[in-house]
């Protein structure tokens, strides 16, 4: 077998655990992150939403002829 590991080997192992506990800490922080601005309280939200559906259908229309 091997007499003895060359210090690369242990140097890259222990660069790679470092790099790899690094990456799941920053993942767990951005999902954590996307998590938290996903939840939006519906109570301070305006519900007072007013739709013009004539600018709607317009709208839809323009859109519709001309992609034909």
């Amino acid at each position: 077998m091997l007499k003895s590991i060359d210090k690369f080997f242990v140097v890259l192992i222990i660069t790679l655990i470092f790099l790899s506990g690094l990456v799941i800490y920053a993942f767990r922080g951005v999902f954590s992150a996307y998590l938290t601005a996903y939840e939006i309280s519906q109570e301070n939200l305006d519900s007072n939403l007013k739709l013009n559906n004539e600018r709607f259908d317009e709208a839809y229309n323009w859109v519709l002829k001309k992609g034909s």
